[in-house]
Formats: C-alpha cells, sequence, structure tokens
C-alpha cells in the first residue's frame, strides 16, 4: 500500500467508522514507506520480503490486540 491509497481511502471512509487505515510497512521491522511496484522499483524478490515481514507484523499485532 502506498501513501496515495491511504489517502484516498481516508477519502471514502465513513463518518462513523472507527476503522483504521494506515500503511502496510508500518507493521514492518525492517522496512518503511510505501512498498513498490514490483515491476519498476525492488523487483518481486525485494517486494516479497517487504510483505513477508510486514505480514508477520500484522500478525503480532492483531494477536496482541485480542489478548
Amino acid at each position: 500500500m502506498a501513501q496515495e491509497h491511504v489517502e484516498r481511502l481516508m477519502e471514502i471512509k465513513p463518518n462513523n467508522s472507527d476503522a483504521e487505515v494506515e500503511l502496510f510497512l508500518n507493521y514492518s521491522e525492517k522496512f518503511s514507506g510505501d512498498v513498490p511496484d514490483p515491476y519498476y522499483e525492488e523487483g518481486f524478490d525485494g517486494v516479497y520480503r517487504m510483505v513477508e515481514d510486514g505480514i508477520e507484523g500484522l500478525l503480532d499485532a492483531v494477536s496482541n490486540k485480542k489478548d
């Protein structure tokens, strides 16, 4: 997810929604910012590593929130 996606989602999010919208890599310990397009920037291996780390962080955050 890129910052422009966050901005667009915030524009269309209902006013009464308590949903959190943030960058995916906020959950990563190794990466920050936008997830780049693998065709043009980091390549598939680099993006895979970013997404893998972000998923681990997101799962940790969700499981800690349930406790």
